[in-house]
C-alpha cells in the first residue's frame, strides 16, 4: 500500500530501489506537484553517478538500498579535496559501471598520465622578456 499520494513506499530494511524511488521517498513533490526544495540534491547525485547512462544501457535502472542513496546524495553535495584540488567524489555503491570514463574522477596523477606527459609549469619571471625574444626573432 502507497504511503502517499505520489505512490511512494515505506522503506523496509535491505528495500532496494531506482534512485527515482527513492526520491519520491525523501523529497515527496507539494501538493501541487511542485519538485521539493532539495530535490536538486537528487539530481547532483544522478549526475555524479551516472544514473541515467545506467537506465539507458542497461534498460532498467540501478537498483540502490536506502544507505546507498543516501551515501549517493551525501558525495555529490558534499565537496572533497582530491590531489589538493576540490571535487565530488562519487559513493561506489552508486556508481553506475556506465558511467563514461572521462566523468569519473580521476587522481591528478592518472589524468595526466592519460592524457601524457604534463606539460612545464609556467615561470611567470621573465615570461614577457621570452615573449619579446620570440617576437623579435621570428
Amino acid at each position: 500500500m502507497a504511503d502517499s499520494k505520489d505512490g511512494a513506499q515505506p522503506a523496509r530494511e535491505g528495500d532496494l530501489r531506482a534512485p527515482d524511488d527513492w526520491e519520491k521517498t525523501f523529497f515527496p513533490a507539494s501538493e501541487l506537484g511542485q519538485p521539493a526544495r532539495d530535490a536538486w540534491k537528487h539530481a547532483a547525485a544522478s549526475a555524479l553517478h551516472g544514473w541515467a547512462a545506467h537506465a539507458y544501457h542497461q534498460g532498467e535502472p540501478l537498483k540502490l538500498s536506502k544507505e546507498d542513496y543516501e551515501a549517493a546524495l551525501q558525495a555529490a553535495t558534499t565537496l572533497k579535496e582530491q590531489d589538493g584540488r576540490p571535487t565530488y567524489l562519487p559513493h561506489p555503491a552508486a556508481l553506475s559501471p556506465h558511467l563514461p570514463q572521462a566523468a569519473r574522477p580521476q587522481p591528478e596523477a592518472a589524468r595526466q598520465e592519460a592524457e601524457g606527459a604534463a606539460p612545464p609549469p609556467f615561470e611567470a619571471e621573465g615570461a614577457a622578456e621570452r615573449l619579446l625574444s620570440r617576437r623579435k626573432g621570428s
